[in-house]
């Protein structure tokens, strides 16, 4: 069932549903006319999340719908957290599809849903290495070759075959 409340700091002009969507209230303009109620139509900015304008006292405010949703029905954004689907859709403002979370979990979100792709390794456009060569290069120091030799032989930083063996680069290669 779809339930209405009040926008916070818009309380009497606008209000959110708990389906993700938002409405003006019926009021009375500055030329005495009644202007009647009506659901916004967001708009897509930037390709990504859905937007709605708000107007208060001569002004426009942007909002995404899904923060509209969280801050209408679980609260305002906390510190450091931001709004994320839970589903992966953008466009699903559902207020069981939202929550408050880190960018780090957004990020991971975003990696699950197959939103991001991760250019690593030797698809990376600057990789100067294959995975072949990082075997090879683990190997050689673990056989007691002299890192900076083995960076000569590969024509990388000797910094970087340090971290290939640490594993800090590279980390995805057995």
């Amino acid at each position: 069932m779809e339930v209405w409340q009040p926008i916070p700091g818009f309380e009497g002009a606008y209000e959110a549903s708990s389906n993700g969507q938002v409405r003006s209230l019926s009021r009375v303009a500055c030329n005495g006319r009644t202007v009647p109620a009506k659901i916004l139509t967001p708009s897509c900015r930037g390709g990504r999340y859905l937007y709605v304008m708000l107007g208060k006292d001569g002004q426009r405010f942007y909002f995404g719908v899904h923060q509209i949703v969280l801050m209408t029905f679980v609260g305002r954004c906390p510190e450091g957290m931001q709004g994320c689907h839970f589903n992966g859709n953008m466009s699903d403002n559902r207020i069981e599809n939202l929550r408050w979370d880190t960018s780090k979990a957004n990020h991971a979100d975003r990696r699950r849903h197959g939103r991001i792709t991760v250019t690593r390794g030797e698809g990376h456009y600057a990789s100067k290495l294959t995975e072949d060569n990082v075997r090879s290069i683990r190997r050689l120091v673990h056989e007691g070759a002299i890192q900076r030799r083995v960076a000569e032989k590969f024509g990388i930083h000797p910094t970087t075959v340090c971290e290939i063996v640490k594993r800090e680069k590279w980390a995805h290669v057995v």
